[in-house]
Formats: structure tokens, C-alpha cells, sequence
């Protein structure tokens, strides 16, 4: 695991310093909140599979290609999982993972800012996520069976670029739909999804 991050982080690293010659690179921050839920197949008889929200921090990487245009990377600290009830028994899991998601945007809007002269827009976002998981622990802080070291998902949204002081605040939607199943015991496979509510600063 510390390996394929390592390698990932260094991907990064020189893509970042590739792009940055031509001046279209910038960077940012972001914090959110990450509405989680999972696929349970088969769910058990009588157990009924809820959400819980969890919270995703990180950085963002932005490249862009036009005025339209750009290829985003965001990196976070991801919390996902889900909760279960059934008569006389609530469980609970919480996977934390290092997510990384290339995104493309495309601005569909842009209007002038009353607040002072630059653009603020309003943009579409689709891309892959790769998640590296950090942990996966039940309700009683035990490791979890059949966890996976990596999950693939699908990451669509929307977003608006508002400018603030030097930068933009870009407060954006997103829905995540996992692709590949995060834990596997017995035959049942878990998968994650959810909604997020993310809120970055480009500066």
C-alpha cells in the first residue's frame, strides 16, 4: 500500500511540474461532507442497509486546457461506508480511503460577478476514482473481512466557480457510484456510493 502511494504521489508530483511551465496550472483546497451508502448484494434477510455521513479533505490540482476546458485532479482524505439495522442488532462500517479523481470540466455558463470584474461560471465534472484504502473497521474498531486495498468508482457533478478575494470558491455536487465492490466475505459483496457536498478554493 505505502508503495502505491509513494508511486502515485510521484505521478503526480511531475505531471504537476510538466504543466506548470506554460502557466495554465493552479491549485487549491477543498473540504466537504460525503453522504455514504452501500450496495449489499445479497443483503441478509431483514437487515436494512443505511447511510451515514462521513467527511472528505484534500487538494486540488487544475490544468487548464481552454477557456472552456480543463482537467482537474482532486486528492482526499475520503470517508465512506454504511450502517445496518436489523431486530436486535445495528452494525456499522467506516472505510477511510486516499481518493484520487481526474476529473474533465466543461464550463456550460459564465455571467460577470457584481462583487468585482472577473467571470464566475458554472461547470459539469466526470471522471474516475481510484481509492487507496487507509482503514476499514466495523462498529467495534475491528478490521473488517474481506476488505479491498483498492476500488475503482465513478465520479459526475456540478459546480459553480464564484470569485472570492484572489481566488474562486467553487461549492459543487457529485455523486459517486462504485464500480468495483470495497469488501468481499462469503459471497456478499459491498459496494460504496453516495453524495457529496464539496466545497474547494482555487487560488
Amino acid at each position: 500500500m505505502t508503495r502505491t502511494i509513494a508511486i502515485v504521489a510521484l505521478t503526480i508530483l511531475f505531471a504537476a511540474t510538466a504543466f506548470a511551465a506554460d502557466g495554465k496550472l493552479s491549485y487549491g483546497v477543498k473540504l466537504g461532507l460525503n453522504m455514504a451508502n452501500q450496495k449489499i448484494d445479497p443483503t441478509p434477510s431483514g437487515v436494512t442497509v443505511k447511510g451515514r455521513t462521513g467527511f472528505g479533505v484534500g487538494a486540488i490540482i487544475n490544468y487548464s486546457m481552454n477557456e472552456k476546458m480543463a482537467i482537474r485532479t482532486d486528492i482526499l482524505y475520503l470517508q465512506k461506508g454504511s450502517k445496518m439495522e436489523a431486530t436486535g442488532y445495528s452494525g456499522e462500517s467506516n472505510f477511510t480511503y486516499l481518493a484520487i479523481e481526474p476529473f474533465w470540466t466543461y464550463k456550460f455558463s459564465e455571467w460577470s460577478c457584481k462583487l468585482n470584474s472577473k467571470m464566475a461560471s458554472a461547470f459539469f465534472q466526470v471522471g474516475p476514482e481510484i481509492g487507496l484504502c487507509l482503514s476499514a473497521k466495523d462498529k467495534d474498531d475491528k478490521d473488517i473481512t474481506g476488505k479491498k486495498s483498492t476500488e475503482i468508482g465513478l465520479n459526475v457533478g456540478v459546480g459553480i466557480n464564484m470569485p472570492m478575494g484572489k481566488g474562486y470558491l467553487s461549492p459543487e455536487l457529485r455523486y459517486n457510484m462504485g464500480l468495483t465492490s470495497a469488501a468481499e466475505n462469503g459471497g456478499t459483496k459491498a459496494t460504496n456510493n453516495g453524495i457529496g457536498i464539496m466545497f474547494g478554493y482555487m487560488f
